[in-house]
C-alpha cells in the first residue's frame, strides 16, 4: 500500500483536498449522514432527515440530535505528529490506510486505564488496523516517525464517529483535569496537553473548528507549518 503513496505531504494533502486540522495535522471530511460532506464545519447538519438522538452529551447543549455517522482522512505529518489531550462523547473507530504508524494513549476514566495501542501496519509486531476508542475516553498520541521502511513523512487514518462528530461534544484537557488522577496516569498523559493549557488555568480552551475552514492566509500559514 504504502509503495504507491507520494512521499512528501504536500503532495498527498493536495491529492486528498484536506486542509489543516485543530487537533494538529490535515484532514478532509468524507462522509456525515444526511449531509454533504465539509459543509457543516464540523457541527450537526439538520438537513439529515435521520438524525439520531445521543446520550451524555454536555448540558448547555440544548440540542442532543446529531448525524448518525462521520467519517474522516486524518493525517499527521513530520512536522505535526502530535495529538494533544482531548475527549469526544461519540464513539470513534480509527483505521490504518497507509504511511507511519500511530501511537494512541488512551485513557479510561471509568476504570482509570491507561492504555497504548500502534495503529499500523506490522501486525506481526503487534500494529493494529483498527483502534477503538469508546465515547467518553481520554485520546492522545503521536505518530511514529522514525519507523523504518515507510518513507512517507505522515500518517493517513481513517476515523468514523457514531454518533456523528459534533464540535459541541468536543473538548481539550486541560493540566487541573489531571490533579486528582494517579500519578502513573498524570506522567502519561502530561506530555499530550496542549501547549497553551497551564496548570493553574481554570477554563477550558475554546477550539474554533469553523476557523479551520475558512481560505486565508492564516489557513495557508498553518499549511506551510506542518507540511
Amino acid at each position: 500500500m504504502n509503495s504507491f503513496l507520494p512521499i512528501k505531504t504536500s503532495d498527498v494533502v493536495e491529492l486528498l483536498g484536506a486542509i489543516p486540522h485543530p487537533e494538529g495535522g490535515f484532514f478532509v471530511e468524507t462522509h456525515r449522514s444526511g449531509c454533504t460532506p465539509m459543509s457543516t464545519r464540523g457541527q450537526t447538519g439538520w438537513t439529515d432527515p435521520k438524525l439520531v438522538i445521543t446520550q451524555d452529551r454536555p448540558k448547555q447543549q440544548a440540542d442532543v440530535r446529531r448525524n448518525g455517522l462521520t467519517s474522516i482522512f486524518w493525517i499527521p505529518t513530520i512536522r505535526s505528529k502530535t495529538l494533544t489531550l482531548a475527549i469526544n462523547m461519540s464513539d470513534h473507530v480509527h483505521y490504518y490506510q497507509g504511511g507511519k504508524p500511530f501511537e494512541y494513549t488512551l485513557y479510561h476514566p471509568d476504570e482509570m486505564v491507561v492504555e497504548r495501542q500502534i495503529l499500523g501496519p506490522d501486525i506481526g509486531s503487534g500494529h493494529r488496523l483498527q483502534v477503538v476508542v469508546p465515547g467518553g475516553s481520554w485520546k492522545c498520541g503521536r505518530m511514529l516517525a522514525d519507523f523504518d521502511g515507510i518513507p512517507q513523512e505522515y500518517s493517513i487514518i481513517g476515523e468514523s464517529v457514531g454518533p456523528g462528530f459534533d464540535s459541541c461534544d468536543f473538548r481539550m484537557v486541560a493540566a487541573g483535569d489531571l490533579m486528582d488522577l494517579p500519578e502513573t496516569v498524570r506522567d502519561a498523559l502530561r506530555p499530550y496537553l496542549h501547549e497553551n493549557i497551564h496548570v493553574d488555568d481554570g477554563e477550558e480552551l475554546e477550539v474554533d473548528f469553523g476557523g479551520f475552514y475558512e481560505d486565508n492566509r492564516r489557513r495557508e500559514e498553518r499549511v506551510d507549518a506542518r507540511s
